[in-house]
């Protein structure tokens, strides 16, 4: 399959060994793949890893230097504070109606 985007020259991508969901102990399972890329088609990852990608490139494959930057999967950090104690639905949905959030924060949602 050709990538519609190749990101090289990644120092080091720090991914699970297991696919998710992952829970408990095989969070600690962190594999480190160097010298790396990862190769996207439609939005998503088709393949990653260290070494040769030209087999994944064509003409119109896009390519982006990661400058020796490091990539972590998806993290979703899903929290909140004490002093936004509650539900915060009203306030997701302001922020989609392009509210800005200072004004949010000024009505005390």
């Amino acid at each position: 399959m050709i990538a519609d985007l190749i990101i090289y020259n990644i120092k080091t991508i720090y991914t699970p060994f297991e696919k998710p969901p992952i829970h408990g102990k095989a969070m600690n399972s962190i594999h480190e793949i160097h010298h790396a890329y990862i190769a996207i088609k439609d939005e998503l990852i088709i393949d990653f890893g260290a070494g040769d990608y030209n087999h994944l490139m064509d003409n119109h494959t896009l390519l982006h230097d990661a400058n020796q930057n490091i990539v972590l999967p998806g993290l979703i950090d899903s929290h909140t504070h004490l002093v936004h104690y509650g539900s915060r639905e009203d306030e997701y949905k302001m922020l989609q109606n392009g509210v800005p959030y200072l004004d949010i924060l000024k009505n005390g949602v």
